[in-house]
């Protein structure tokens, strides 16, 4: 299951103001770390990010607008951070919460050339490439108001992506704030950063149609889960996948191929 990033503002009562339109009359809680838990260094974790639930969420300025055809959301987190211990609770949308302080960026791109998959390993080079276009926002939690310039040293908190402009949030504004971190570690208190759900969250129609598309067109070649999951490496959401194998092949195991009436189910589906 993936993380979901929120900002850290909490309502007097203690729930989680991100998911105030996603948990309807439920609680929002974020759950506690155990006592004497520590904050570790400062790791880099990359994912994408659905630009309607963001949007929702309010964790960005630059997902603020309704996404458009061929648009892809991702956010990085270069934090220290631990991770609470899973807690299910009726009441509470909140299953597990990550708990730290750093940075935070996040790119809206759209991509032009439908040829190539976007991705977050490619982003630099499609956008220098002229083959998507991007914009990125910078944010701090946990660090204080004078933290962000001296992180960032002259580049724009917002702005239109390029590939020198990558590059340098991917490494000096990363070396930049693991050193403010260790430098002022025991002057920081974490900070409720992202969390792990207990209900589903509406993804964006776009990306969810493009694995949709992917899955059935892996059950129509006789694709076992396993095997279409590899083949998806991380473009696709495995949630989605599954979801489809489980609606063409009810029961079907990981690494069973499906059965002639999934696939002929398939090709019809295909047209």
């Amino acid at each position: 299951m993936n993380w979901i990033p929120i900002n850290s503002l909490i309502t007097d009562d203690g729930d989680l103001v991100s998911l105030a339109a996603l948990r309807g009359t439920l609680r929002a809680q974020p759950i506690q770390l155990d006592a004497g838990t520590t904050i570790g260094n400062v790791r880099v974790s990359r994912q994408d990010l659905s630009i309607s639930v963001a949007g929702k969420l309010g964790v960005g300025s630059i997902f603020a607008t309704s996404v458009q055809g061929n648009e892809f959301g991702f956010w990085l987190d270069a934090m220290a951070s631990a991770d609470s211990a899973p807690v299910s609770k009726p009441e509470n949308i909140v299953s597990q919460a990550r708990w730290g302080y750093g940075l935070r960026i996040l790119f809206r791109a759209r991509q032009l050339d439908t040829s190539v998959k976007l991705n977050f390993a490619i982003l630099g080079a499609a956008v220098e490439l002229g083959l998507a276009t991007a914009s990125y926002e910078v944010q701090t939690i946990g660090l204080g108001p004078t933290a962000l310039g001296a992180i960032l040293d002259g580049i724009s908190q917002f702005g239109t992506l390029r590939g020198d402009t990558y590059h340098d949030l991917n490494t000096s504004v990363i070396n930049n704030i693991s050193k403010l971190i260790k430098d002022h570690a025991d002057e920081l208190a974490p900070r409720p950063i992202a969390v792990q759900l207990r209900i589903p969250v509406e993804q964006d129609p776009i990306p969810k149609a493009h694995t949709e598309l992917f899955a059935v067109r892996r059950i129509r070649g006789g694709m076992s889960i396993r095997d279409a999951l590899i083949r998806a490496a991380g473009n696709y959401d495995e949630n989605v996948i599954r979801a489809v194998y489980r609606k063409f092949a009810p029961g079907l195991q990981d690494t069973q191929t499906p059965p002639e009436s999934a696939k002929e189910k398939a090709k019809q589906w295909l047209g």
